[in-house]
């Protein structure tokens, strides 16, 4: 799967953790794509519109959900314990961003 190139997202720092996951998140949802990570990114949504990321489509309120249930169609076990981890890595993405938001606002 090929991404576009890092300008379309030059609204998200570098070296965030988590970024490689947001990143493809949002262009699954461009592309009208549902996948893990587009789900993962529709969960977090309105924070990340409140940073300044262009979070194409409507709030899904049933994404967590939605994100889970693609896991457990992977067949792969552990479903629980990726979508958790996943949603831990989203949360930091999320902290981190915010920080360097408040960082570039001084």
């Amino acid at each position: 799967m090929s991404h576009p190139p890092v300008s379309v997202h030059a609204d998200i720092p570098d070296g965030l953790p988590g970024r490689e996951l947001i990143v493809a998140g949002l262009d699954d949802l461009r592309a009208g794509r549902d996948t893990v990570e587009a789900m993962l990114v529709a969960t977090g949504a309105p924070r990340l519109r409140a940073c300044g990321i262009d979070v194409p489509g409507v709030d899904r309120p049933d994404s967590g959900l939605r994100m889970y249930k693609l896991l457990g169609e992977r067949g792969a076990p552990g479903a629980y314990g990726t979508y958790n981890a996943l949603r831990r890595r989203l949360s930091s993405f999320l902290v981190s961003l915010e920080q360097d938001a408040r960082r570039s606002h001084r």
